[in-house]
């Protein structure tokens, strides 16, 4: 299209249908970018920003929630700023009604007065449990608990298969290392490192 728009401008005739075919266009879209040169002079890319938007917010309204926002200060939100623009419009009648929280919050956030919540934690920061060797660590969930008679034990909800890990890794970041007595005998002892 930079070809015909600059063949257009410098004024060559063209062939409107053989250009049409050999660079794979319209003809309608050719006789539109001619009338255009021929009107503006050259070729622009216009706006395809709507003209009218009826669902904008107001400016007085958006006017009145940053005035509130500075009045209320920074420590009350969109609840408390639609509860003074209802009294507001009780008092003044304006052309507005009060809108809704969202509403509310995207007015402060456009005129930059939110403050920002911080980003949720990248999932390369997770940290995976990961072993060189297959199930040569397992992944448990165990608390450390204090029975009736005052001895302290460890709640495990992990069960294993035949064998012995050589690490096992809790939800704490201290590695446990696993004391196995007999499976038929009893239920698996741990022990801090």
């Amino acid at each position: 299209m930079n070809l015909l728009d600059a063949q257009l401008a410098a004024g060559v005739r063209i062939n409107v249908a053989e250009f049409a075919r050999e660079h794979g266009v319209s003809v309608r879209t050719v006789y539109r970018h001619q009338a255009r040169i021929r009107d503006e002079g050259e070729w622009h890319e216009r706006s395809r920003r709507p003209h009218t938007c009826p669902r904008v917010t107001p400016p007085d309204l958006d006017a009145w929630i940053c005035k509130l926002r500075a009045e209320l200060g920074p420590d009350n939100g969109a609840d408390v700023i639609r509860d003074a623009l209802i009294e507001v419009h009780a008092a003044t009648g304006p052309a507005w009604r009060a809108p809704s929280r969202s509403t509310i919050n995207r007015v402060l956030a456009r005129h930059d007065l939110l403050e920002r919540n911080p980003a949720k934690r990248p999932r390369s920061s997770f940290r995976r449990f990961a072993y060189a060797r297959p199930r040569g660590c397992y992944q448990i969930d165990a608390t450390n608990v204090q029975l009736a008679d005052g001895t302290p034990a460890t709640a495990s909800a992990s069960r294993h298969g035949s064998g012995r890990p050589p690490l096992v890794r809790g939800d704490r970041p201290e590695p446990m290392r696993m004391r196995c007595r007999d499976v038929r005998r009893g239920p698996f002892l741990y022990r801090k490192r």
